[in-house]
């Protein structure tokens, strides 16, 4: 599977109207992670969606831990990211990049 599907599959419950009340909230929070489980994703080099709130203002991020970035991983930051691409990471790195 590619990068792109994955990640969508992922986070596909993010789609799912089934899961706002009627106030725009989700009803569901069990598609939150716990803290030990994103931890394990971020070493394990995923990419991960952050969002800053359950309600129908939130706002999310991708995130991947800039050691484990890869071209591929950078690729899709730019073409679905949508947005400026933060990274925090040593020069030669970058440059491999």
């Amino acid at each position: 599977m590619d990068l792109k599907n994955d990640i969508l599959n992922k986070n596909s419950n993010f789609k799912n109207n089934g899961l706002k009340d009627n106030r725009g909230n989700l009803k569901n929070s069990s598609i939150f992670s716990r803290l030990d489980e994103i931890t394990k994703e971020m070493k394990a080099g995923k990419i991960l969606v952050i969002v800053d709130d359950k309600g129908e203002e939130a706002e999310g991020v991708l995130f991947q831990a800039a050691e484990k970035a890869t071209i591929e991983s950078v690729n899709f930051f730019i073409n679905y990211g949508k947005g400026l691409l933060y990274l925090a990471c040593e020069q030669e790195r970058l440059e491999k990049l």
